[in-house]
């Protein structure tokens, strides 16, 4: 994603310098509109007056191609002016209309001229249209990344981001571009009520499907705290269903009827687009999750890891944990079959205070049981987590892939004078790896073993559908914590262009 990100940093960058340019260079000129409409008349006995004479002056009046009076004024020094247009307007039959106008016009930097009245500026199509391409740019590169990642098996949290991007992307461009063809889009701060208003639209849009998988989750959460136990981390579908509806209806407060919170009107349209942003990443977060779970890896790999999650009593592999052994096995077989290779299993998992022996130990014993020969287990028996699972499995695959690059040597060791740490690195990203591990775990085995430094990818063992909700919030949450600052950016980016583009627009 990191080329993706570029590339939309740069094109940004580039269009809105561009844009800028765009605008100061043809900024003395404004066309200011009227909402007054004559059809088939001719204008006459215009009169203009300015409260500051010598800031703008008048050049033209005419009818637009909709039949609204346009007037135009070219700027002539900073500085700030009140105008009132008096005209009368003549039909075919004889019959005259007298109307006035005003507005409140400043002269800015570069003779840009700033229309307080209606809440616009001299070059504001060209701002328009550079949001809009932003828009379109932003959803055709972060889609293209989505695409990449799940075609090479690179599930990640910036996957993620980007898929949620390209989601709320789609929504708010279809919206502004239809405005933007029925001719709705008339000034600058008609253009900032319409994005406001495509937040609340997504929002409500997104009402159904997120009552859906509230309700979905909620009750979920009950049958997983009926069959797994009543710990706090099995209730967070519940927890999430009241985050959700209380956030829903503060932020729709304005539409619903009696139930306006006298939110400041920055504040609300803000807060909409934060929900929906999060409201994204939660289905994004689902999407990618699903995604990750349908993956097929590539059968060429040298190690499989698989995942350990507890055994009975009597050291035997619970249903969970021999689902993710069998899963194993049933790869490595097919890919034997397929290509003649065979892989080295890495089983994963130290021994916890009611375990007789370690999880390691315990699926060994079960391949063993299956036909693998002794010399293609390496057991990893010190890990308590998944991330441990990981870090210390890498390590053991790099003493393993060590040990048979340099058997040559007597003590095994590396060429004098080489830097371990490099060579140790170089030994693992050399290797084709997959992690083997029950269906709702896949994506946190993605996450965790880009962590540790390596690219493994993940085979999946079914399971209960209890456990699938709680999972994809867990990642959700997972993904809250780890790119912190990236929502937190985010967040803030939205708040920042709400308030640019309300000082623009004169609010």
């Amino acid at each position: 994603m990191r080329r993706q990100v570029r590339i939309l940093g740069i094109s940004a960058l580039l269009t809105m310098v561009l844009s800028l340019a765009a605008i100061f260079m043809g900024g003395s000129i404004y066309h200011l509109p009227t909402n007054q409409y004559a059809l088939n008349a001719e204008i006459e006995d215009v009169r203009i007056t300015y409260s500051e004479p010598g800031i703008v002056n008048n050049t033209d009046i005419f009818q637009s191609e909709r039949d609204e009076t346009t007037i135009v004024f070219q700027a002539l020094k900073q500085g700030e002016t009140h105008v009132t247009i008096d005209y009368t307007t003549r039909y075919g039959d004889g019959d005259t209309t007298k109307w006035k106008t005003e507005a409140d016009l400043k002269v800015w930097w570069f003779n840009l001229i700033l229309d307080r009245t209606h809440g616009s500026f001299s070059g504001y199509d060209i701002a328009i249209f550079a949001i809009t391409f932003l828009v379109l740019l932003t959803e055709i590169i972060m889609l293209w990344g989505v695409l990449i990642c799940r075609r090479y098996g690179r599930f990640s949290y910036s996957m993620v981001t980007a898929g949620s991007i390209a989601i709320f992307s789609v929504v708010l461009l279809l919206f502004a571009v239809y405005k933007i063809l029925n001719n709705v889009v008339t000034t600058f701060r008609a253009f900032v009520s319409i994005v406001a208003d495509i937040g609340y639209l997504a929002v409500l849009l997104l009402i159904p499907l997120m009552l859906v998988l509230s309700v979905f989750l909620t009750i979920s959460n009950f049958w997983l705290m009926k069959h797994e136990g009543r710990r706090p981390v099995n209730g967070l579908g519940i927890l999430f269903g009241i985050l959700w509806l209380a956030g829903t209806i503060v932020t729709l407060g304005p539409l619903l009827p009696m139930k306006d919170f006298g939110l400041p009107e920055l504040v609300s349209r803000s807060g909409v687009y934060v929900l929906c942003y999060f409201e994204c990443l939660f289905l994004s977060t689902v999407a990618c999750s699903y995604l990750a779970v349908r993956y097929r890896p590539t059968m060429c790999r040298d190690y499989i890891i698989i995942l350990g999650c507890g055994i009975r009593k009597d050291g035997s592999l619970t249903p969970l944990l021999k689902g993710r052994v069998d899963a194993a096995l049933k790869f490595e077989k097919e890919q034997f079959k397929k290509i003649g290779k065979h892989a080295i299993f890495v089983p994963s998992g130290g021994q916890g205070p009611d375990e007789v022996i370690s999880e390691s130990e315990a699926m060994a014993r079960y391949l063993l049981e299956q036909g693998v020969e002794p010399e293609r287990i390496l057991c990893e028996d010190k890990s308590v987590n998944t991330l441990q699972n990981m870090q210390f499995s890498k390590a053991k695959i790099e003493e393993h892939v060590a040990g048979t690059r340099y058997e040559s040597r007597k003590d095994g060791s590396a060429p004098e004078g080489s830097d371990v740490g490099s060579i140790r690195h170089d030994l693992i990203r050399d290797q084709m790896i997959a992690f083997a591990t029950t269906n709702y775990h896949i994506f946190r085995g993605y996450i965790l073993s880009s962590k540790c430094g390596f690219d493994a990818k993940g085979i999946s063992s079914k399971t209960k559908t209890y456990f699938y909700p709680n999972a994809y919030l867990r990642e959700f949450i997972g993904l809250l914590v780890d790119k912190w600052y990236v929502h937190l950016i985010t967040v803030t980016g939205i708040i920042l262009f709400f308030l640019v583009m309300d000082w623009f627009a004169g609010s």
